[in-house]
């Protein structure tokens, strides 16, 4: 097997993500074909889009900068950065891992280069720079997901897996015991050790688009609760049966097309986010947006629990149950949790 480095340049992340989602990042209420305010600062809608056939989308802006382009001269004009660091800010943005170390930064906008390097992989994931080797479930990883709250058999129709090697960009990842990987379809892959420190703790090869649990969304339902993560929402789902979805990374948006999608197909949508002042405040602006119901957890003297798994974690769980009830939430009865526990 053979692992391959792509150079950060336009070609490159163009493979990976679209015209669109990039101006959807830095666009407020970005539409296409349509003229709105614009992101450089004007007060009277400016600026206008247009969509080729091609996919790609080209800028006029007629306020008093009048400037124009594609997606990196957006980005280029919106941080007042030459072309490369546009590169790298989309590169980082979008957890690309393009770029050895996300170095090798070009001008030269079709100048590719590919080293190789050859490393033992078992199963990799579609996105070259990011593979795995996958190992057997213990004893260990259940009782840390059951300690979270999560039924086992939630987690295991989420996709999420016991992860054995990492590798970035051809490099051997650092590795805890406690690792996972959740590789549901497609080149978006997320890798996650709980106990491992900050810097260690995610990798992904992911984008802003993709939004965690998606594919286990039912059709038409009931009820949807929007939260900070994977593991949250398969901890309520587990007590409640209510589905719930979470964005790539908790400082992600929810791209305002899935919400549309979403208000179409559940009849009530909450919005369940952490404790903290920053969960709390992201909380209350969606919901003042789109007019969901927050589902707000009570404060706890121990600042470690901020969020329904950690209520499960550190023996809070009748307090998580409570206040998902106080707050409307329709809780699995007794017997459906007896059932889906022996399950």
């Amino acid at each position: 097997m053979y692992g391959t480095y792509y150079e950060l340049n336009k070609e490159n992340i163009l493979k990976r993500i679209s015209p669109l989602e990039i101006f959807r990042r830095y666009v407020t209420d970005f539409r296409p074909n349509v003229t709105i305010i614009s992101p450089f600062g004007e007060k009277n809608p400016s600026f206008w889009t247009i969509v080729r056939q091609d996919g790609s989308i080209y800028f006029k802006d007629y306020g008093s900068r009048s400037v124009s382009g594609d997606c990196f001269d957006l980005v280029m004009y919106l941080h007042n950065e030459n072309f490369p660091n546009a590169l790298a800010r989309i590169n980082r943005d979008f957890c690309l891992n393009l770029g050895a170390g996300s170095q090798n930064v070009t001008d030269n906008k079709s100048h590719v280069i590919m080293m190789e390097r050859e490393k033992p992989v078992a199963e990799p994931s579609l996105q070259i720079h990011l593979q795995y080797t996958l190992r057997g479930w213990t004893n260990e990883d259940s009782w840390y997901w059951l300690r979270s709250g999560c039924n086992l058999g939630l987690v295991s129709e989420a996709g999420i897996k016991s992860a054995g090697k990492l590798y970035v960009a051809g490099k051997a990842f650092p590795t805890h015991k406690f690792a996972y990987i959740w590789h549901t379809h497609g080149p978006h892959v997320k890798f996650y050790q709980p106990f491992a420190s900050k810097k260690y703790k995610w990798r992904s090869s992911t984008n802003n688009d993709w939004l965690q649990n998606e594919s286990r969304l039912p059709e038409k339902g009931s009820q949807l609760i929007l939260q900070s993560s994977l593991k949250d929402s398969l901890c309520v789902e587990s007590w409640t049966g209510i589905p719930g979805i979470a964005p790539n990374s908790e400082t992600a948006p929810f791209p305002a097309s899935k919400l549309d999608d979403f208000e179409k197909r559940f009849d009530e949508i909450f919005i369940l986010f952490d404790t903290d002042t920053s969960g709390v405040e992201a909380s209350a602006e969606l919901s003042s947006q789109r007019g969901y119901k927050q589902i707000i957890l009570p404060k706890m003297d121990d600042d470690r629990i901020k969020d329904p798994s950690s209520f499960c974690w550190y023996g809070e769980t009748r307090t998580l149950i409570k206040s998902l009830n106080a707050h409307g939430v329709i809780l699995r009865s007794r017997q459906d949790l007896g059932n889906q526990a022996r399950e």
